[in-house]
C-alpha cells in the first residue's frame, strides 16, 4: 500500500493521435508534457494531464506548466507493487481538478 502523501510529476510523453471509430490506426503521434497527480484523503485519485508540447532539444520539464486537458481516475485495488486506476466519463460531485475535465473513453 502506497505509505506517502500524493504526489505531482510532470514528465514527457508521446500521444498517439487516431479516429474515434478506428484508435489502433495512428494519424500522427505528438510530443507533450504530462502533469500526473495522485491525491485525495487516501491517495484514491489520479489525474493525467496534457500540458505544453515538447520542443525537440527540451530533456527537462519546463517551470510553470500548465494543466490542459485532464482525465480523472478512481483507486480499485492496490499492492506493495502495483495501483490499478479506473479512468472515468464523469467527473465526481465535490471534485476539483487542474484543466478542463476531458472524459475517458474506452
Amino acid at each position: 500500500m502506497m505509505s506517502q502523501s500524493g504526489f505531482v510529476v510532470a514528465m514527457a510523453a508521446t500521444i498517439s493521435l487516431a479516429r474515434y471509430e478506428r484508435p489502433s490506426e495512428v494519424l500522427r503521434p505528438i510530443r507533450k508534457w504530462t502533469i500526473v497527480s495522485r491525491f485525495g484523503p487516501e491517495n484514491e485519485y489520479l489525474t493525467l494531464s496534457t500540458a505544453a508540447a515538447m520542443q525537440p532539444e527540451q530533456t527537462e520539464a519546463p517551470i510553470g506548466l500548465a494543466p490542459t486537458k485532464t482525465v480523472f481516475g478512481v483507486l480499485l485495488s492496490e499492492t506493495e507493487h502495483e495501483s490499478m486506476f479506473l479512468l472515468l466519463r464523469h467527473l465526481p460531485r465535490g471534485v476539483n481538478i487542474a484543466g478542463t475535465f476531458f472524459p475517458a473513453e474506452g
